[in-house]
This record gives structure tokens, C-alpha cells and sequence, in this order.
């Protein structure tokens, strides 16, 4: 991901998303194992700031809904399995996010 252009990294998302909706539920598990890690690799990459922005809305809306459908009642114990992985990744991505918005404040206050 880090690697990618920005029209591919939209692309990959979205066969992501689709691995997430899949009608097998062999592939929705491995999709929910890595969702956290995607989260995480998605603020890495692209900063906090892409969460806020209205023209990358994508991002956030798609991996935040695939969470919420990844997680729902209707799915089997074997996709729900990842959640709690999930919520460590994503805590960490939110620390992340702070971090990086902290460090861009104190550059601004230094200028």
C-alpha cells in the first residue's frame, strides 16, 4: 500500500471491500483478519489527515463500514473472531492519528 499510487490504492480498497462481502465465509475471515492491519497501514501511509479530508471520505467511510459489517450478529464466529484483533489495530492507528496530529500542530506553533 505504501507503494501504490493513489488510483491504485482506491483499486486495491475496493477488491478489499469486496473480499469483506464475499458470499464465502472462509474469505470474509481471512479479509476481517486483515482489516486492522489495513486501517493501520492505511494512516501510516497516508496520515491522519486523509480521515478528515472530504475528497478522500473513501477511505475512512469504506474501512469504518466493512468494520461494522465484518463485526454485525449476522456473521459467523469465525469472522467475528477478528474484531477484538481489529480494535487493536484501529486503537493503534487512532494513537497514531494523535501523534502525527500533535507533531503537525507543534511544526504550525513553530512557524
Amino acid at each position: 500500500f505504501p507503494k501504490m499510487g493513489p488510483e491504485l490504492r482506491r483499486t486495491h480498497l475496493e477488491y478489499f471491500a469486496k473480499l469483506c462481502k464475499d458470499d464465502v465465509p472462509m474469505v470474509r475471515r481471512i479479509a476481517s483478519k486483515n482489516l486492522g492491519t489495513l486501517f493501520y497501514t492505511v494512516v501510516d501511509t497516508l496520515g491522519a489527515a486523509v480521515f478528515f479530508d472530504k475528497s478522500n471520505a473513501n477511505y475512512s467511510l469504506t474501512l469504518l463500514d466493512l468494520y461494522e459489517l465484518l463485526a454485525g450478529g449476522d456473521q459467523p464466529d469465525s469472522v467475528r473472531l477478528h474484531t477484538t484483533e481489529n480494535c487493536v489495530c484501529f486503537g493503534r492507528a487512532m494513537a497514531l492519528m494523535l501523534e502525527q496530529s500533535s507533531s503537525s500542530s507543534s511544526s504550525l506553533e513553530k512557524e
